[in-house]
């Protein structure tokens, strides 16, 4: 039996340097395989559109929450700021 030329490892990388924004073509390129062999990794590893959708509101749902921290504690500085005003205080 043929010895696989890529480990797990090296599969995972080459479709998470995909999902980072490397073209199949520079994949195929810089990793001597086939695009058939790409995709087919893809759809074994559930990296299909969707899932790529899927990831992509993930994210932004994560930069969504780390921004709405932001907005509160500035908006508590803010009310600091008034309320040493109202007093006269610096």
């Amino acid at each position: 039996m043929a010895k696989p030329q890529f480990t797990e490892d090296e599969i995972a990388s080459i479709l998470k340097e995909h999902v980072d924004g490397t073209s199949v073509r520079d994949l195929c390129r810089k990793y001597p395989m086939c695009d058939t062999t790409f995709y087919k990794w893809r759809k074994e590893a559930g990296l299909g559109k969707k899932n790529l959708e899927k990831q992509a509101l993930e994210s932004l749902k994560t930069e969504n929450e780390q921004l709405k921290i932001l907005v509160e504690a500035q908006a508590y500085q803010i009310s600091q700021l008034e309320q040493l005003t109202r007093i006269g205080y610096r």
